[in-house]
């Protein structure tokens, strides 16, 4: 090829693997256009390059290593000089619509920031996290923000570092790591803060209303922000019809102050509806559909996470529908129905076939509960790996479990100690779903390790667990399990107080009625424990919740071998129970039936 045509091939792969025609006229100004046609022509003809398909005046390097070759001819300061004059040509070229090419031209002010500074490289870089941030694509957002983040200094103006922070924190916040979310929480404080500073309200306000559900929930001092906020936002507007929501979520939650949370979602509801905001109306039925689940009223429950979906549907608000669909998947849990949780699975399906993106923050749990239940552990095992390879969040406790249900001790263990980690952290809540799943652990090890660090962890537990009502049946339930492991009868007592008013429901993994069972017999009340171990028999077999239904007549059948000395009726419950938990595969479960079975043969 001839000298101009390298030249000109060399300034076109700092451009990029494809560069269009307009982008090297503004760089080869000694050339004509037509001048350059012919030294692109030379380069077609050497299959240098190639036209992009459907796409006139654009190219692209048939390889890689082509592009890549010529770059590596120039020396690193003659690099740097052509990224600066194709980053001004290109910021000239494009002119008013400079920030539709956002992140084109971060990329360039980037290679170029030892010769043009980095004040053009921060507002490139913000546009770009901001565009795809808005286009959910999220680690490309964070990563836009992050390098502005890490060139602010203490001369940069105030306005823009808030606005820096502030996109950091969201980007964050969309991709929240186990354990980051008092870090998120922080960054999105110190964003407010910025804002504050420079006097800006309303940006302070704008940080507000932005906090994600799971970030107030797992951290500490978001009720104090979000008080704050609420001097400074307008009063008709729908920031204060959001922050309002948020409120009340952690208020109720985390302070259990059940009257003022209740205040503020009204109030919320009322000018979500005066302001037709139909995502915030969904935002506050579903934080009243988990209020009315943790009462365990139920049917209400139902009613606004069904109008909570419905609304959410109707504007394709993909976050509100996440968490309404979180709300309603939890409530098919605690009342075992799968009918629901199909009919619920099949909704999504049909929403996200039309279009509606969901909140990719937000862990969905009705796969793993109606698979389980349903005793498919290959489904299950499956909806971890996508959770895995996707970077979708999910509770390393059920997981635990749930591996060590099947007898994977090992790597039960290894999810069991992770958890452990997490919540010896300082920063970090203590969830009532890693108590009652800590005791479960040791009762399928035979061990009480992890019942003795489930007891440690009972003062501390948190109202804010996503997994039902943590005072009145999360913990009792925990207690109850932690007693058994470790044979505190005193411990079983408190326990089978406590769960005296509970009705029949899933709490985690476990009905009701089985824990009660088990006190019940620790304490030498058989009669009573048959009782609720019948009730356990009968609402699994109803419901098809066939793992706890297989405990449920293993506890059975010791039960009435023990009262009743009636080794037939024994038999028959153990047979019931192994068919099962060999179908599923539940090795913890089916040596203790292969023990009993020889016992009864003896």
């Amino acid at each position: 090829m001839s000298e101009r045509c390298n030249d000109t091939l060399t300034m076109a792969s700092i451009v990029g693997r494809e560069f269009e025609f307009s982008q090297l006229k503004a760089l080869v100004e000694d050339l004509s256009e037509d001048m350059l046609l012919d030294v692109l022509e030379e380069a077609l003809a050497a299959r240098v390059i190639e036209e992009m398909p459907d796409s006139i005046g654009r190219y692209q390097f048939t390889h890689a290593l082509l592009q890549e070759t010529l770059m590596d001819e120039l020396s690193l300061t003659r690099r740097v000089r052509l990224h600066a004059r194709i980053a001004e040509s290109l910021e000239a070229m494009y002119g008013d619509d400079a920030e539709l090419h956002a992140a084109e031209l971060a990329f360039h002010f980037e290679q170029a920031q030892s010769m043009v500074g980095t004040d053009k490289l921060v507002r490139y870089s913000m546009v770009a996290g901001q565009k795809a941030l808005d286009n959910y694509a999220f680690e490309e957002g964070r990563a836009h923000f992050e390098l502005a983040r890490n060139l602010l200094t203490d001369d940069t103006d105030g306005r823009t570092k808030a606005e820096v922070l502030f996109g950091y924190a969201q980007a964050r916040s969309a991709l929240p790591s186990e354990g980051d979310f008092q870090r998120l929480l922080d960054l999105m404080g110190e964003a407010y803060q910025a804002f504050q500073s420079v006097g800006d309200y309303q940006g302070a306000v704008s940080v507000a209303a932005k906090l994600t559900i799971n970030v107030i929930r797992y951290s500490s001092g978001a009720d104090v922000l979000l008080r704050d906020s609420l001097q400074h936002a307008a009063e008709n507007s729908a920031e204060r019809a959001r922050i309002l929501a948020l409120f009340g979520d952690v208020t109720y939650l985390q302070a259990g102050s059940e009257e003022e949370a209740s205040q503020a979602l009204d109030e919320s509801l009322k000018l979500a509806g005066h302001l037709n905001d139909k995502p915030v109306q969904a935002l506050v039925l579903r934080v009243q559909s988990e209020v009315s689940s943790r009462n365990l009223n139920f049917d209400d429950a139902r009613s606004k996470s069904e109008q909570a979906i419905n609304l959410a549907a109707q504007v394709g608000d993909g976050n509100s529908a996440a968490l309404a669909f979180e709300t309603a998947a939890n409530l098919n849990w605690t009342t075992c129905d799968l009918e629901a949780a199909s009919r619920l699975q099949t909704l999504k399906g049909r929403l996200i076939a039309g279009g509606l993106r969901f909140s990719i923050d937000v862990p969905d749990m009705g796969q793993f509960y109606a698979n389980w239940f349903e005793g498919n552990p290959s489904e299950v095992h499956s909806f971890f790996v996508h959770a895995r390879e996707n970077n979708l969040p999910f509770p390393q406790t059920l997981e635990a479990l749930y591996l060590l249900e099947l007898g994977e001790v090992e790597k039960g263990r290894e999810q069991l100690d992770n958890v452990v980690n997490y919540a010896d952290t300082e920063e970090n809540p203590v969830l009532g779903h890693f108590v009652q799943g800590m005791a479960w652990g040791s009762f399928l090890l035979g061990t009480p390790q992890y019942a003795n660090i489930a007891r440690r962890m009972l003062p501390h537990a948190q109202r804010s667990d996503m997994y039902g009502n943590t005072e009145l049946v999360t913990i009792p339930v925990a207690e109850a399990i932690i007693a058994v492991v470790l044979g505190d009868e005193e411990l079983a007592a408190q326990a089978d107080e406590k769960l005296r008013e509970v009705p029949q429901l899933v709490s985690f993994m476990h009905t009701t009625s089985r824990v009660k069972g088990l006190v019940a017999r620790m304490i030498g009340n058989g009669e009573k424990a048959r009782h609720h171990f019948q009730d356990a028999i009968d609402f699994c077999e109803s419901r098809g919740m066939k793992p706890e239904l297989a405990w449920s007549y293993s506890d059975m059948s010791e039960l009435v071998d023990e009262i009743d000395d009636d080794a037939e009726a024994s038999q028959q419950l153990v047979e019931n129970a192994l068919a099962i938990a060999n179908d599923i595969g539940m090795k913890p479960l089916i040596n203790r039936i292969l023990a009993r079975r020889e016992i009864l043969k003896a």
